[in-house]
């Protein structure tokens, strides 16, 4: 199966260019430490998510190696 790339590529773009103004305005606002430990609770949060064999829905590829149903 293909996949068409560029909705994915506009996508990443538009949310690069929502998430760089907010990102500065954070870094001015809160210490570097406590920056870190909101991104690695991010990433960490969505790849439970993405890893919860019920709601293959919310993230990622329902097909994706491991997960045919």
């Amino acid at each position: 199966m293909e996949t068409d790339t560029w909705p994915i590529i506009v996508g990443m773009v538009f949310g690069g260019l929502f998430a760089a103004p907010l990102a500065a305005v954070l870094r001015k606002k809160l210490h570097a430490r406590t920056l870190l430990v909101l991104v690695g609770t991010l990433i960490i949060i969505t790849k439970s998510l993405q890893s919860l064999p019920g709601d293959r829905h919310l993230m990622g590829n329902s097909t994706e190696k491991g997960l045919k149903e």
